[in-house]
């Protein structure tokens, strides 16, 4: 049986979230958590703004409240910000909390995923554009 493409982004994400919580450093556990933020709320070919697709799917999918969303979309790139300079300079960070809470925030989403899978018939660019139609929902209507 072929697997479908949300079962093969869970599949690779359980692999870096177990890479994550076994690693002792701060820096590496971000980028692990971070790999999996990454591959649950972007499309493959997505290569530009990241960040900002990262954090509003990520608060959508998690969240429901308007208050909620936007501290948890600013968590989010903060995780985001940080781990760009993790990747792009070379510098390691302490902040275990940040580590903690990228972890949190990947646990989540990967569970979310997982349980709203069979929603989409296992379709991953529908979990995606169902992302995207929740954050235009919440524009204002052009009368």
């Amino acid at each position: 049986r072929n697997t479908n493409t949300i079962s093969k982004v869970v599949k690779e994400c359980l692999y870096w979230f177990g890479l994550g919580l076994d690693e002792k450093y701060p820096s590496a556990r971000l980028l692990n958590f971070v790999t999996i933020l990454e591959s649950t709320l972007k499309q493959k070919n997505e290569l530009t703004e990241l960040k900002k697709a990262v954090s509003e799917r990520g608060a959508i999918l998690l969240y429901n409240k308007f208050e909620e969303r936007k501290e948890a979309a600013k968590q989010l790139k903060e995780i985001y910000d940080t781990r760009s300079k993790v990747v792009h300079t070379g510098v390691l960070i302490d902040d275990k909390d940040l580590a903690s809470l990228a972890g949190g925030y990947a646990r989540a989403v990967l569970i979310k995923l997982i349980k709203m899978s069979k929603e989409f018939d296992g379709n991953f660019d529908e979990f995606i554009t169902y992302l995207d139609d929740m954050k235009l929902k919440g524009a204002p209507q052009n009368a």
